[in-house]
């Protein structure tokens, strides 16, 4: 309804398809083999660097879209709280989840 709202619209907008390509390629030998080789686990040791850094800009992000970008009267969220909620996982190492919940 907040899309239908936004948009001015008098109908009801169809739901949206949801469309899942994962697998449908497996078939193809050389691109399910290039795809995995192409796979890593930002988890591993040998990315932290790399994921702190990620880590630092999603901070700021999540900072700057409350401060800044959320504060205009131009900007429609369906759910400020709940979208809210999701710039806090921003600030936290999913990785961190991950290997709690391995460990």
């Amino acid at each position: 309804d907040d899309l239908r709202d936004f948009l001015e619209l008098t109908e009801d907008i169809p739901p949206f398809p949801t469309v899942n390509t994962a697998g449908k390629f497996d078939h193809l030998v050389p691109i399910k083999q290039q795809v995995d080789k192409e796979k890593i686990d930002i988890c591993d040791p040998e990315h932290d660097e790399i994921r702190e850094v990620l880590l630092e800009k999603a901070k700021l992000s999540s900072r700057w879209i409350r401060s800044f970008f959320l504060q205009s009267d131009d900007v429609v969220v369906s759910s400020r709280q709940h979208f809210r909620k999701i710039l806090d996982t921003w600030n936290h190492d999913p990785c961190d989840r991950a290997r709690t919940a391995a460990g």
